[in-house]
């Protein structure tokens, strides 16, 4: 299986311009998905995969001077940008993660990547039906998979989204959901505008990397007590 993780990642985000290289305690958001990336088993490379637009030539140079491998590509039609990383490549299982995620838990990805390499699946996600916090999307699919759904994209969402497709057309594809013990769907840990950097930044200062530190089952109870807790603070 010659696994890669792809990161999406771009710096025109209209809610949190240039997000992905703001800092907290000295790394950018991120360093701080990249790093996640580097604790997932099997990996066989670590791809961020961004835009050709002027605006990422900073994030490009930062990826370079931590060399860490990048690909080029469309602004809008994301599942093109991720159908051509896979491409160039040549990679059969793709991991799919956010470069907005830097809360994700390692362990429960590695978790989900043993279910997939058990179960004849097409792809091991907790998106069809969520119960797990936003910022903690499991997608983990075949190469075959993917091309195949590419090739069902008909409409300027799904070129934007790059896996709606597959959940349009949940029918065509072997998913396999996973279900988390309590729904924590309402939580967010993606960093879409200034509150959520806010309040990542605090989860970072007050606790550190409890996402590194603990296997999923107790990082989640973690993150319902902190979510609680700090939501509050950054709310003041």
């Amino acid at each position: 299986m010659r696994l890669g993780i792809i990161i999406l990642a771009r710096s025109n985000s209209s809610r949190l311009p240039r997000k992905i290289l703001m800092k907290v305690k000295n790394s950018n958001l991120i360093d701080y998905v990249i790093s996640i990336a580097k604790k997932i088993k099997f990996v066989d490379k670590i791809i961020v995969s961004t835009t050709t637009k002027k605006s990422d030539d900073d994030l490009i140079k930062h990826l370079k001077k931590k060399k860490i491998n990048f690909f080029r590509g469309d602004l809008k039609n994301v599942s093109y940008r991720f159908l051509k990383t896979i491409d160039k490549y040549k990679f059969d299982t793709i991991l799919r993660l956010n470069g907005d995620s830097p809360l994700h838990s390692p362990s429960l990805i590695n978790h989900s990547l043993k279910i997939f390499k058990k179960k004849n699946i097409d792809i091991c996600t907790n998106v069809l039906k969520r119960s797990f916090p936003r910022g903690m999307s499991i997608e983990i699919m075949t190469s075959k998979a993917y091309k195949k759904a590419y090739k069902l994209i008909n409409t300027e969402h799904d070129k934007e989204n790059v896996t709606s497709v597959i959940y349009k057309n949940k029918k065509k594809f072997k998913i396999y959901n996973l279900k988390n013990e309590i729904n924590q769907k309402k939580i967010n840990l993606s960093v879409d505008t200034k509150k959520d950097f806010l309040f990542f930044n605090k989860i970072i200062l007050k606790y550190g990397r409890l996402n590194l530190k603990y296997s999923y089952k107790k990082y989640l109870k973690k993150v319902k007590i902190f979510n609680q807790s700090l939501d509050k603070e950054v709310a003041l």
